[in-house]
C-alpha cells in the first residue's frame, strides 16, 4: 500500500506540475484576450489534486518537500491570477460606462 501511495503521489505531483504550466499559458492567453474563457475547470482540477495531498502525513521527505514547493509556487500563481482577474474586471466595468 505504501508503494502504491508513493506512486500515486508521484503521478499526482507530475499532473499538478503539468497543470500549472498549462494554466500559466492559458491565463497569459486569457489576459491577452487570445482566448475568451477563463481556465476554471483546469484550475479546479489542480486545486482538488493539491487538497488531496496537502496536510497528509507523508513519510518520504523528498515527496513532502516537493509537495510543499509545488503548493507554495501554485499559491503565488493563484495570487497573481486573482489580482489580474480583479484588474481585468475593473477595466471591463470602466469600459462599460
Amino acid at each position: 500500500m505504501a508503494l502504491l501511495d508513493h506512486k500515486e503521489i508521484q503521478q499526482d505531483l507530475k499532473m499538478i506540475e503539468e497543470n500549472i504550466k498549462t494554466l500559466e499559458k492559458q491565463y497569459m492567453d486569457y489576459f491577452d484576450n487570445v482566448i475568451s474563457v477563463e481556465p476554471k475547470a483546469l484550475r479546479a482540477q489542480t486545486d482538488a489534486l493539491i487538497r488531496k495531498w496537502w496536510g497528509k502525513p507523508i513519510a518520504n521527505a523528498r515527496l513532502r518537500f516537493q509537495i510543499q514547493n509545488i503548493v507554495q509556487r501554485y499559491s503565488i500563481y493563484k495570487e497573481k491570477w486573482n489580482r489580474q482577474l480583479r484588474l481585468k474586471a475593473r477595466q471591463e466595468r470602466e469600459e462599460a460606462y
